[in-house]
C-alpha cells in the first residue's frame, strides 16, 4: 500500500499534468522508492514543523492581544461602576428649597393711629377705704350745705343739718365727717341711743360704764366735735384710720359683740356718702 501510495504522490509531484485517457501505469525503481519515501517524510515533517509553528506563533499573539485588550466582561464591570455610586458611601441629604416669605394683603389689613392724650393714666383700684383716708382729712372743712346733708340724713338725725354745719366750723372739723359719725353710731338716726338719749356718738360717761344722755341732738353733736377738737387733733389723729384705734377700739371691753371692727369701713361709707351731696 505505502509503495502504491508513494508513486501516486511521485507521479503528481515531479510528473507535469498531461492529459490522460485511461490509467496510467509507472514504473518505479527500488531505489527511486527508497528516495521517494525519504522524500516523503521530509515533506511531512516539515509541514508538521511549520503548522506547529503557525499554531504556537497564533497563540502568542492571541495571548498578546488578550493582555492588551480586557475582556468584554472587565469592560462591562468597569462601566457599572462608573454609572453606580459606591454601596458603602454615605448619602448626603437633599437640600431643602428655601420658602418664600407669606406676603400680607396690605389691602385687608387696618393701621391703627397712636395719638397721644394728655389724660392720666388711671391707678390701679385698691382698698377704698385706705384710699379715703390718704385723701381724707378731719380737718379739711368741706363746703356741704345743710340742706345737701338733710338729705342722707334719716331718722332722728333728720333736719340737724344745720347743727353739724355750725359744729364743724366751730371746731374746725368737717361737717361732713361729724355727720358720717354719727350715722355709723346711730344707724343713720334709729338706734335706741339717739331715741332715748339724745347720743349722736356713743359717748359714754366719765367712768366709761354707761352711755351719756343729752338734753337735745343738737348739744349732742356740739359735744363731739368738741371732743375730737380736745383729744384728738392735738396729738395727730386726723384721719379715720387714726382716729379709730382710740375712738372705738377693737376688741373692748364696752363691745361684747365686737361691732367695733366694723367701725371704720361704716365711717368712711358715709363720709363719701354726704360729700357725694356737693
Amino acid at each position: 500500500m505505502l509503495k502504491e501510495f508513494l508513486t501516486t504522490f511521485l507521479l503528481f509531484t515531479s510528473q507535469p499534468s498531461v492529459p490522460t485517457t485511461g490509467p496510467v501505469e509507472i514504473t518505479i525503481p527500488d531505489q527511486d522508492f527508497s528516495n521517494a519515501v525519504e522524500y516523503f517524510i521530509d515533506q511531512r515533517e516539515q509541514e508538521t514543523i511549520k503548522k506547529k509553528m503557525e499554531s504556537e506563533t497564533g497563540r502568542n499573539l492571541i495571548s498578546d492581544n488578550m493582555n492588551k485588550q480586557p475582556s468584554v466582561f472587565a469592560q462591562v464591570k468597569v462601566s457599572f461602576e462608573k454609572d453606580q455610586p459606591a454601596i458603602n458611601a454615605p448619602i448626603e441629604p437633599k437640600p431643602k428649597p428655601k420658602q418664600k416669605p407669606i406676603q400680607k394683603d396690605q389691602s385687608k389689613t387696618k393701621t391703627v393711629k397712636k395719638t397721644k392724650t394728655n389724660k392720666p393714666v388711671p391707678k390701679p383700684k385698691g382698698d377704698r377705704t385706705k384710699r379715703v383716708h390718704k385723701q381724707y382729712n378731719v380737718k379739711r372743712i368741706s363746703a356741704v350745705t345743710a340742706s345737701e346733708l338733710n338729705k342722707v340724713l334719716g331718722g332722728k338725725l333728720k333736719g340737724h343739718g344745720a347743727d353739724f354745719v355750725r359744729t364743724g366750723k366751730k371746731y374746725g372739723i368737717d361737717p361732713a365727717f361729724l355727720a358720717a359719725i354719727s350715722m355709723h353710731e346711730t344707724g343713720n338716726g334709729t338706734s335706741s341711743a339717739i331715741r332715748r338719749l339724745n347720743n349722736v356718738g356713743g359717748i359714754m360717761t366719765a367712768d366709761g360704764r354707761k352711755i351719756r344722755h343729752f338734753k337735745s341732738v343738737a348739744a349732742s353733736i356740739d359735744s363731739l366735735g368738741s371732743l375730737l377738737k380736745r383729744r384728738y387733733l392735738p396729738i395727730g389723729k386726723d384721719t379715720p384710720a387714726k382716729i379709730q384705734p382710740m375712738y372705738c377700739p377693737v376688741g373692748a371691753k364696752n363691745d361684747p359683740g365686737g361691732l367695733n371692727k366694723y367701725w371704720l369701713n361704716g365711717v368712711v361709707h358715709y363720709w363719701q356718702k354726704a360729700r357725694s351731696q356737693m
